[in-house]
């Protein structure tokens, strides 16, 4: 039983430390817009509400409709993005109070150059690679959305250099035209992909039953 004890301590231990480790947080908000930035109409700024990690969030105020809300300069993340299992992953708010719209979506995509832009080697063509939109709660609180790059993206990923035009990331959002859109975001990160850590876990407990 001491050993059980033991194993399993080693292995909630283990687990930390590969999450601590793998994660890179993008966006925690304490000190600015930690290198986001607005493309098109969307207003950033910093907020204590929906605060997750520490005791700032992103704030973000537009027009309704689709919008791509905030970008990010991917290109020293080219590295964890190829790599196997890799997901971008975000804490997100929206109260419902301050929308009209029943429902609302947010993405990610990463978009980089495409058609050989400024004469690079087609290995740096990336284009707009959408990672799809997910229904968001509209209930004041906080909810951690996941996005997993796929196997083809990481491949092409793996191949660019730093003399790719762009590499980034968008974070994207959709309501109804008629609503403003409002919401608050924080902890952005590029993590392992959650089923990589959860595999772990699980053969984990494989070796604690057969210690047994």
């Amino acid at each position: 039983m001491r050993r059980t004890a033991s194993l399993l301590a080693s292995l909630v231990l283990t687990l930390s430390l590969v999450s601590s480790s793998s994660a890179v947080v993008i966006g925690n908000f304490e000190s600015g817009l930690d290198g986001w930035w607005s493309s098109q109409t969307a207003v950033l700024s910093n907020s204590p509400i929906g605060a997750t990690l520490g005791s700032q969030a992103l704030q973000i105020d537009d027009s309704g409709g689709w919008h791509m809300s905030a970008l990010y300069d991917a290109k020293p993340l080219a590295g964890i993005l190829s790599a196997t299992g890799a997901a971008i992953s975000v804490d997100l708010t929206v109260f419902p109070a301050d929308i009209t719209s029943p429902w609302m979506n947010v993405g990610m995509v990463i978009n980089g150059q495409n058609h050989d832009d400024n004469g690079n080697a087609p290995h740096n063509n990336i284009g707009w690679q959408d990672l799809g939109q997910l229904s968001v709660a509209l209930d004041g609180q906080a909810h951690t959305y996941s996005w997993a790059i796929p196997d083809a993206l990481r491949a092409m990923i793996a191949g660019i250099d730093q003399n790719i035009q762009w590499f980034e990331i968008a974070l994207i959002s959709n309501l109804d035209g008629a609503s403003v859109t409002k919401y608050y975001v924080d902890n952005i990160q590029v993590v392992p992909e959650p089923a990589t850590l959860a595999l772990l876990g699980l053969g984990g407990l494989g070796l604690l039953r057969r210690r047994q």
